[in-house]
């Protein structure tokens, strides 16, 4: 598979599954070139980062923020394009979010 259909099968499995879900291209020195994928489930919010030559192939790591509202902290994943739904599934359902984001997302809710 090449990038643009991988970035597509990501997107999609995301918005089939989530009700509000965003893609962006983004480039910075830390991260290069890469995909930023937002995905906003029960007042919690995902950013994924996925530089873009690691979605050149089915296998891939990327990260996300452990805490959206700081950016401090990045928490690194490996997945495939076809497990990638299912990590992002187990980050919501599991709270592997930083405990401070996890108290302030339950405070707004």
């Amino acid at each position: 598979m090449d990038l643009k259909t991988n970035v597509n099968k990501l997107h999609l499995d995301l918005m089939n599954n989530f009700q509000d879900v965003s893609i962006n291209e983004k480039s910075d020195k830390l991260n290069g070139n890469y995909i930023e994928l937002s995905v906003n489930e029960n007042g919690r919010n995902l950013v994924a980062i996925i530089p873009k030559t690691n979605l050149e192939n089915n296998k891939f790591n990327w990260k996300y923020y452990s805490n959206p509202i700081s950016k401090d902290f990045l928490v690194e994943r490996g997945s495939t394009t076809e497990s990638f739904l299912h990590d992002v599934k187990d980050i919501f359902d599991k709270k592997r979010f930083d405990s401070d984001y996890i108290k302030a997302t339950t405070i707004i809710n």
